[in-house]
């Protein structure tokens, strides 16, 4: 009989395990399916981004820019679009085979502990300085190199405005302050 009052107990409490765990378990799947499948692929931490101000991943994850000869591994492009002509990508790697545009730096921030550089695409005609404004009026990024997760490398990250409605400087670090690692 003292076996079965042990069994049950034990029972019980691993139930109780199980059920307290469940929430902790489907909050860590709050990220896309895509993001955690490319985390498999490659050698450095894969981050997706939490908040996405509205705007949802447009296609599939992906998108290699290397070429066949590159000695890069794969690099990451997840593009974001809401409505009418507004959106951002995400690009991650370590490193890059590509370069992306280059813009005048318009600030810093700190994401994840890390410095973050912010760049305004700005019109290179004009002889005003570029400010964090001209982020909205032509399009710009964040750049960061956030941490390795346990057994990987650090992953270099551009968040990128896109699209016609570019988004502001402060939209620009809403996005990368919501990176989370997927793994």
């Amino acid at each position: 009989m003292t076996s079965s009052l042990a069994a049950a107990s034990i029972t019980g409490l691993l139930l109780a395990a199980i059920v307290a765990a469940a929430p902790t378990a489907s909050a860590a799947h709050s990220v896309d399916p895509q993001f955690e499948k490319m985390q498999v692929g490659v050698t450095y931490t894969v981050y997706a981004p939490q908040r996405t101000l509205g705007m949802a991943l447009k296609g599939t994850i992906g998108a290699n820019w290397c070429s066949a000869g590159s000695t890069s591994e794969q690099n990451i492009n997840a593009e974001y679009t809401g409505k009418g002509t507004s959106g951002f990508s995400v690009s991650e790697a370590n490193p890059f085979c590509f370069d992306f545009a280059l813009g005048a730096t318009v600030g810093t921030t700190t994401v994840l502990g890390q410095k973050a550089t912010i760049e305004a695409y700005c019109d290179p005609a004009s002889s005003a300085p570029c400010t964090r404004s001209d982020v909205r009026k032509y399009g710009g990024q964040l750049r960061v190199t956030l941490p390795a997760g346990a057994g990987l490398r650090n992953t270099q990250i551009v968040v990128e405005s896109i699209g016609k409605n570019p988004l502001s400087y402060q939209q620009l670090i809403t996005v990368a302050k919501s990176l989370k690692p997927v793994g």
